[in-house]
Protein backbone atom coordinates (compact mmCIF):
# COMPACT_ATOMS: atom_id res chain seq x y z
CA UNK A 1 0.00 0.00 0.00
CA UNK A 2 1.41 3.37 -1.01
CA UNK A 3 1.29 6.23 1.46
CA UNK A 4 0.47 9.90 1.06
CA UNK A 5 3.99 10.61 2.31
CA UNK A 6 5.31 9.08 -0.92
CA UNK A 7 3.97 12.12 -2.77
CA UNK A 8 5.82 15.43 -3.12
CA UNK A 9 5.07 17.64 -0.10
CA UNK A 10 4.00 20.46 -2.41
CA UNK A 11 0.92 18.42 -3.31
CA UNK A 12 -0.49 18.92 0.15
CA UNK A 13 -1.88 22.31 1.08
CA UNK A 14 -0.05 23.81 4.06
CA UNK A 15 -1.66 27.22 4.47
CA UNK A 16 -5.20 27.37 5.79
CA UNK A 17 -7.22 30.27 7.12
CA UNK A 18 -7.31 30.40 10.92
CA UNK A 19 -11.00 31.23 10.79
CA UNK A 20 -11.74 28.15 8.71
CA UNK A 21 -13.71 25.58 10.75
CA UNK A 22 -12.83 21.87 10.46
CA UNK A 23 -14.32 20.44 7.29
CA UNK A 24 -15.30 17.16 8.96
CA UNK A 25 -16.56 16.13 12.37
CA UNK A 26 -17.14 12.71 13.88
CA UNK A 27 -20.36 12.11 15.78
CA UNK A 28 -21.14 8.71 17.29
CA UNK A 29 -18.36 7.13 15.25
CA UNK A 30 -19.57 8.54 11.91
CA UNK A 31 -17.51 11.23 10.16
CA UNK A 32 -19.61 13.73 8.20
CA UNK A 33 -19.30 17.17 6.64
CA UNK A 34 -19.22 19.79 9.39
CA UNK A 35 -22.36 22.00 9.11
CA UNK A 36 -20.26 24.98 10.24
CA UNK A 37 -17.89 24.43 7.31
CA UNK A 38 -20.77 24.35 4.85
CA UNK A 39 -21.99 27.66 6.29
CA UNK A 40 -18.48 29.14 6.20
CA UNK A 41 -17.70 28.41 2.56
CA UNK A 42 -19.11 30.72 -0.09
CA UNK A 43 -20.22 27.98 -2.48
CA UNK A 44 -22.92 25.77 -1.04
CA UNK A 45 -22.78 22.04 -1.52
CA UNK A 46 -24.80 20.46 -4.32
CA UNK A 47 -25.55 17.44 -2.12
CA UNK A 48 -29.10 17.93 -0.92
CA UNK A 49 -28.65 15.60 2.07
CA UNK A 50 -25.20 16.92 3.05
CA UNK A 51 -25.80 16.86 6.81
CA UNK A 52 -26.37 13.10 6.87
CA UNK A 53 -24.36 11.92 3.84
CA UNK A 54 -20.84 10.55 3.73
CA UNK A 55 -18.35 13.35 3.05
CA UNK A 56 -16.85 13.88 -0.39
CA UNK A 57 -13.05 13.68 -0.47
CA UNK A 58 -11.99 15.88 -3.40
CA UNK A 59 -8.35 16.73 -2.61
CA UNK A 60 -5.42 15.47 -0.58
CA UNK A 61 -6.10 18.23 1.91
CA UNK A 62 -9.64 16.88 2.31
CA UNK A 63 -8.19 13.42 2.82
CA UNK A 64 -5.79 14.58 5.53
CA UNK A 65 -8.49 16.56 7.32
CA UNK A 66 -10.87 13.61 7.10
CA UNK A 67 -8.36 11.22 8.65
CA UNK A 68 -7.50 13.81 11.28
CA UNK A 69 -11.16 13.85 12.31
CA UNK A 70 -11.13 10.05 12.45
CA UNK A 71 -8.02 9.98 14.65
CA UNK A 72 -9.47 12.52 17.07
CA UNK A 73 -12.52 10.29 17.41
CA UNK A 74 -10.38 7.19 17.95
CA UNK A 75 -11.44 5.66 14.64
CA UNK A 76 -9.03 3.86 12.28
CA UNK A 77 -7.81 5.91 9.33
CA UNK A 78 -9.05 5.18 5.83
CA UNK A 79 -6.34 4.38 3.25
CA UNK A 80 -6.03 6.30 0.02
CA UNK A 81 -6.40 3.86 -2.86
CA UNK A 82 -3.28 2.67 -4.68
CA UNK A 83 -4.68 3.71 -8.06
CA UNK A 84 -5.27 7.28 -6.88
CA UNK A 85 -1.78 7.64 -5.44
CA UNK A 86 -0.22 6.15 -8.58
CA UNK A 87 -1.96 8.62 -10.87
CA UNK A 88 -0.90 11.48 -8.59
CA UNK A 89 2.71 10.32 -8.87
CA UNK A 90 2.40 9.87 -12.64
CA UNK A 91 1.44 13.52 -12.96
CA UNK A 92 5.15 14.31 -12.48
CA UNK A 93 6.18 12.30 -15.55
CA UNK A 94 7.67 14.66 -18.17
CA UNK A 95 6.14 12.79 -21.12
CA UNK A 96 2.76 13.10 -19.49
CA UNK A 97 3.21 16.77 -18.67
CA UNK A 98 4.17 17.60 -22.26
CA UNK A 99 0.85 16.16 -23.43
CA UNK A 100 -1.05 18.33 -20.97
CA UNK A 101 1.10 21.43 -21.54
CA UNK A 102 1.65 22.35 -17.90
CA UNK A 103 4.11 21.62 -15.07
CA UNK A 104 3.35 19.04 -12.39
CA UNK A 105 2.58 21.32 -9.45
CA UNK A 106 0.39 23.65 -11.50
CA UNK A 107 -1.43 20.66 -12.98
CA UNK A 108 -2.18 19.16 -9.61
CA UNK A 109 -3.24 22.47 -8.08
CA UNK A 110 -5.58 23.10 -11.01
CA UNK A 111 -7.11 19.64 -10.69
CA UNK A 112 -7.57 20.19 -6.95
CA UNK A 113 -9.44 23.43 -7.60
CA UNK A 114 -11.69 21.79 -10.20
CA UNK A 115 -12.45 18.77 -8.06
CA UNK A 116 -13.15 20.96 -5.05
CA UNK A 117 -15.33 23.40 -7.03
CA UNK A 118 -17.55 20.71 -8.52
CA UNK A 119 -17.37 18.33 -5.52
CA UNK A 120 -15.77 15.50 -7.49
CA UNK A 121 -14.55 12.53 -5.42
CA UNK A 122 -10.77 12.14 -5.72
CA UNK A 123 -11.11 8.49 -6.73
CA UNK A 124 -12.43 9.57 -10.12
CA UNK A 125 -8.99 10.95 -10.99
CA UNK A 126 -7.58 7.59 -12.10
CA UNK A 127 -10.73 6.87 -14.12
CA UNK A 128 -10.60 10.30 -15.74
CA UNK A 129 -7.13 9.62 -17.10
CA UNK A 130 -8.34 6.41 -18.75
CA UNK A 131 -9.87 8.68 -21.40
CA UNK A 132 -6.34 9.01 -22.75
CA UNK A 133 -6.82 5.70 -24.58
CA UNK A 134 -9.32 7.31 -26.95
CA UNK A 135 -8.03 9.09 -30.03
CA UNK A 136 -10.94 11.50 -29.88
CA UNK A 137 -13.93 12.40 -27.74
CA UNK A 138 -16.88 13.55 -29.84
CA UNK A 139 -19.91 15.39 -28.47
CA UNK A 140 -23.10 15.70 -30.53
CA UNK A 141 -25.49 18.30 -29.11
CA UNK A 142 -29.23 18.26 -29.73
CA UNK A 143 -30.11 21.86 -30.62
CA UNK A 144 -33.62 21.05 -31.86
CA UNK A 145 -35.20 23.31 -29.26
CA UNK A 146 -32.39 25.79 -28.72
CA UNK A 147 -34.87 28.65 -28.50
CA UNK A 148 -37.31 26.82 -26.24
CA UNK A 149 -37.77 28.76 -23.00
CA UNK A 150 -39.28 25.90 -20.99
CA UNK A 151 -37.70 26.04 -17.55
CA UNK A 152 -36.06 22.90 -16.19
CA UNK A 153 -37.27 22.10 -12.67
CA UNK A 154 -33.85 22.04 -11.02
CA UNK A 155 -33.67 22.87 -7.33
CA UNK A 156 -29.93 22.15 -7.13
CA UNK A 157 -27.89 25.00 -5.54
CA UNK A 158 -25.44 24.85 -8.46
CA UNK A 159 -28.00 25.49 -11.17
CA UNK A 160 -26.11 25.66 -14.45
CA UNK A 161 -28.88 26.25 -16.94
CA UNK A 162 -32.49 27.40 -17.12
CA UNK A 163 -33.60 25.30 -20.08
CA UNK A 164 -32.50 21.84 -21.18
CA UNK A 165 -30.43 23.33 -24.01
CA UNK A 166 -28.76 25.89 -21.74
CA UNK A 167 -27.93 23.15 -19.26
CA UNK A 168 -26.42 21.02 -22.04
CA UNK A 169 -24.27 23.92 -23.25
CA UNK A 170 -23.05 24.82 -19.76
CA UNK A 171 -22.27 21.15 -19.14
CA UNK A 172 -20.28 21.08 -22.38
CA UNK A 173 -18.25 24.06 -21.16
CA UNK A 174 -17.47 22.25 -17.91
CA UNK A 175 -16.42 19.18 -19.90
CA UNK A 176 -13.99 21.35 -21.88
CA UNK A 177 -12.62 22.76 -18.64
CA UNK A 178 -12.06 19.32 -17.11
CA UNK A 179 -10.68 17.70 -20.27
CA UNK A 180 -8.10 20.47 -20.62
CA UNK A 181 -6.15 18.72 -17.85
CA UNK A 182 -6.35 15.25 -19.41
CA UNK A 183 -3.76 14.13 -22.03
CA UNK A 184 -6.33 13.47 -24.75
CA UNK A 185 -5.51 14.13 -28.41
CA UNK A 186 -8.59 16.13 -29.34
CA UNK A 187 -12.27 16.70 -28.78
CA UNK A 188 -14.89 17.40 -31.42
CA UNK A 189 -18.28 19.06 -31.01
CA UNK A 190 -21.15 18.78 -33.49
CA UNK A 191 -24.80 19.77 -33.49
CA UNK A 192 -28.00 18.21 -34.75
CA UNK A 193 -28.96 21.22 -36.87
CA UNK A 194 -25.94 23.50 -37.12
CA UNK A 195 -23.26 22.75 -39.68
CA UNK A 196 -20.49 23.95 -37.37
CA UNK A 197 -17.90 21.32 -36.46
CA UNK A 198 -15.63 22.31 -33.59
CA UNK A 199 -12.32 20.48 -33.36
CA UNK A 200 -10.00 21.30 -30.47
CA UNK A 201 -6.59 19.65 -30.77
CA UNK A 202 -4.40 19.38 -27.69
CA UNK A 203 -0.89 19.31 -29.25
CA UNK A 204 0.67 20.08 -25.88
CA UNK A 205 -0.98 23.49 -25.62
CA UNK A 206 -1.66 24.76 -22.12
CA UNK A 207 -5.01 24.03 -20.47
CA UNK A 208 -5.83 27.75 -20.45
CA UNK A 209 -5.38 28.02 -24.22
CA UNK A 210 -7.38 24.81 -24.72
CA UNK A 211 -10.27 26.08 -22.58
CA UNK A 212 -10.34 29.55 -24.14
CA UNK A 213 -10.23 28.16 -27.68
CA UNK A 214 -12.93 25.58 -26.98
CA UNK A 215 -15.40 27.93 -25.32
CA UNK A 216 -14.82 30.67 -27.92
CA UNK A 217 -15.49 28.20 -30.75
CA UNK A 218 -18.61 26.96 -28.97
CA UNK A 219 -19.95 30.50 -28.54
CA UNK A 220 -19.26 31.23 -32.22
CA UNK A 221 -21.17 28.12 -33.27
CA UNK A 222 -24.12 29.05 -31.06
CA UNK A 223 -24.28 32.47 -32.70
CA UNK A 224 -24.88 30.82 -36.08
CA UNK A 225 -28.34 29.94 -37.39
CA UNK A 226 -29.43 26.28 -37.56
CA UNK A 227 -29.73 25.23 -41.20
CA UNK A 228 -30.93 21.64 -40.85
CA UNK A 229 -33.82 19.78 -39.27
CA UNK A 230 -32.26 16.53 -38.12
CA UNK A 231 -34.03 13.77 -36.20
CA UNK A 232 -32.38 11.87 -33.34
CA UNK A 233 -32.02 8.80 -35.54
CA UNK A 234 -30.36 10.76 -38.36
CA UNK A 235 -27.98 12.52 -35.98
CA UNK A 236 -26.88 9.28 -34.32
CA UNK A 237 -26.52 7.49 -37.67
CA UNK A 238 -24.39 10.29 -39.08
CA UNK A 239 -22.15 10.22 -36.01
CA UNK A 240 -21.74 6.44 -36.11
CA UNK A 241 -21.00 6.43 -39.84
CA UNK A 242 -18.40 9.17 -39.49
CA UNK A 243 -15.47 7.17 -38.16
CA UNK A 244 -12.13 6.17 -39.72
CA UNK A 245 -11.01 3.18 -37.67
CA UNK A 246 -10.27 5.44 -34.74
CA UNK A 247 -11.05 4.63 -31.14
CA UNK A 248 -13.61 7.32 -30.45
CA UNK A 249 -15.90 7.91 -27.50
CA UNK A 250 -19.15 9.52 -28.63
CA UNK A 251 -21.50 11.48 -26.41
CA UNK A 252 -25.02 12.45 -27.46
CA UNK A 253 -26.44 15.34 -25.44
CA UNK A 254 -30.22 15.07 -25.84
CA UNK A 255 -32.24 18.16 -24.97
CA UNK A 256 -35.38 16.53 -26.36
CA UNK A 257 -36.56 12.93 -26.54
CA UNK A 258 -36.84 10.73 -29.67
CA UNK A 259 -40.36 10.11 -30.90
CA UNK A 260 -41.72 6.61 -30.41
CA UNK A 261 -41.27 5.44 -34.01
CA UNK A 262 -37.56 6.37 -33.88
CA UNK A 263 -36.66 4.52 -30.71
CA UNK A 264 -36.61 0.98 -32.11
CA UNK A 265 -34.63 2.15 -35.14
CA UNK A 266 -32.06 3.82 -32.89
CA UNK A 267 -31.85 0.75 -30.68
CA UNK A 268 -31.28 -1.60 -33.64
CA UNK A 269 -28.70 0.69 -35.21
CA UNK A 270 -26.66 1.06 -32.03
CA UNK A 271 -26.85 -2.65 -31.20
CA UNK A 272 -25.53 -3.60 -34.64
CA UNK A 273 -22.40 -1.48 -34.11
CA UNK A 274 -21.78 -1.74 -30.38
CA UNK A 275 -18.47 -3.58 -30.81
CA UNK A 276 -16.84 -0.60 -32.54
CA UNK A 277 -18.12 2.30 -30.45
CA UNK A 278 -18.15 3.63 -26.92
CA UNK A 279 -21.37 5.59 -26.56
CA UNK A 280 -23.09 7.72 -23.96
CA UNK A 281 -26.56 9.24 -24.25
CA UNK A 282 -27.20 12.05 -21.78
CA UNK A 283 -30.80 13.21 -21.46
CA UNK A 284 -31.20 16.74 -20.14
CA UNK A 285 -34.92 16.79 -20.88
CA UNK A 286 -36.47 15.11 -17.84
CA UNK A 287 -36.85 11.36 -17.44
CA UNK A 288 -36.14 8.60 -19.94
CA UNK A 289 -38.86 6.24 -21.07
CA UNK A 290 -38.32 3.29 -18.72
CA UNK A 291 -39.00 0.51 -21.23
CA UNK A 292 -36.65 2.05 -23.81
CA UNK A 293 -34.10 2.67 -21.08
CA UNK A 294 -34.08 -1.03 -20.16
CA UNK A 295 -33.69 -2.09 -23.78
CA UNK A 296 -30.73 0.22 -24.36
CA UNK A 297 -28.99 -0.86 -21.17
CA UNK A 298 -28.64 -4.35 -22.66
CA UNK A 299 -26.17 -2.97 -25.22
CA UNK A 300 -22.50 -3.26 -24.13
CA UNK A 301 -20.50 -0.01 -23.89
CA UNK A 302 -23.61 2.13 -24.14
CA UNK A 303 -24.52 4.26 -21.16
CA UNK A 304 -27.83 6.06 -20.68
CA UNK A 305 -27.89 8.92 -18.20
CA UNK A 306 -30.91 10.86 -17.01
CA UNK A 307 -30.83 14.51 -16.02
CA UNK A 308 -29.20 15.41 -12.73
CA UNK A 309 -32.58 16.35 -11.28
CA UNK A 310 -34.00 12.89 -11.98
CA UNK A 311 -30.87 10.95 -11.08
CA UNK A 312 -30.26 12.60 -7.72
CA UNK A 313 -33.86 11.93 -6.69
CA UNK A 314 -33.53 8.27 -7.70
CA UNK A 315 -30.27 7.88 -5.81
CA UNK A 316 -31.85 9.38 -2.70
CA UNK A 317 -34.92 7.15 -3.03
CA UNK A 318 -32.96 3.94 -3.66
CA UNK A 319 -30.10 4.46 -1.21
CA UNK A 320 -31.28 6.82 1.46
CA UNK A 321 -29.33 9.82 2.67
CA UNK A 322 -25.89 8.23 3.06
CA UNK A 323 -24.64 8.77 -0.50
CA UNK A 324 -23.53 12.34 -1.37
CA UNK A 325 -24.58 12.47 -5.01
CA UNK A 326 -23.07 15.81 -5.99
CA UNK A 327 -23.10 17.62 -9.32
CA UNK A 328 -19.43 16.65 -9.70
CA UNK A 329 -20.19 12.97 -9.12
CA UNK A 330 -22.83 13.24 -11.85
CA UNK A 331 -20.45 15.06 -14.24
CA UNK A 332 -17.87 12.29 -13.87
CA UNK A 333 -20.46 9.61 -14.53
CA UNK A 334 -21.40 11.45 -17.71
CA UNK A 335 -17.80 11.61 -18.92
CA UNK A 336 -16.69 8.14 -17.84
CA UNK A 337 -19.77 5.96 -17.98
CA UNK A 338 -18.99 4.35 -21.34
CA UNK A 339 -15.81 2.89 -19.83
CA UNK A 340 -17.89 1.10 -17.20
CA UNK A 341 -21.55 1.34 -18.29
CA UNK A 342 -22.79 -0.73 -15.36
CA UNK A 343 -21.25 1.59 -12.77
CA UNK A 344 -24.24 3.90 -12.94
CA UNK A 345 -26.50 0.95 -12.15
CA UNK A 346 -24.43 0.34 -9.01
CA UNK A 347 -25.76 3.66 -7.74
CA UNK A 348 -28.90 1.63 -7.08
CA UNK A 349 -29.11 -1.36 -4.77
CA UNK A 350 -26.98 -2.98 -2.11
CA UNK A 351 -23.56 -2.25 -3.64
CA UNK A 352 -23.81 1.52 -3.40
CA UNK A 353 -21.52 1.82 -0.36
CA UNK A 354 -18.68 -0.01 -2.07
CA UNK A 355 -19.25 1.89 -5.30
CA UNK A 356 -19.12 5.30 -3.69
CA UNK A 357 -16.15 4.61 -1.48
CA UNK A 358 -14.21 3.06 -4.35
CA UNK A 359 -14.45 6.40 -6.14
CA UNK A 360 -13.77 8.56 -3.10
CA UNK A 361 -10.91 6.96 -1.18
CA UNK A 362 -10.66 3.15 -1.16
CA UNK A 363 -12.92 0.09 -1.12
CA UNK A 364 -14.65 -0.63 2.15
CA UNK A 365 -13.52 -4.26 2.09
Amino acid sequence: MLNVTDLPPTYVETNTLKSKPPKYETINGVTLLNPCYNTWQEQKTTVMNAQSALPIISTLQDYLEYNDALKKAGVCERPLSDTTIKVLKNIEDNTYLKKVGIDGLELYNSIQKLFSLYEIPIGFLSKLYELEKFQMLEFVIDDSFANDDTVVNDSCPLKIGKTSFETAIETMKIFIEILAYVPIERIQIKFFNRRNVISIIKKGQSPTVFIDAGIAALETALASTPTKSTTHYEAIKEALDDIDNEKVAKYFLFTSFPVLKERKKIEAMIFSQFDTHFLTIICFDGNINESWNKELRCIPFLSIIESFVIKKDKVLEDQGESIPFSRGFYLMLQLLSMLNPKDLDLMHGKYHGYFFWNYSVAPLT
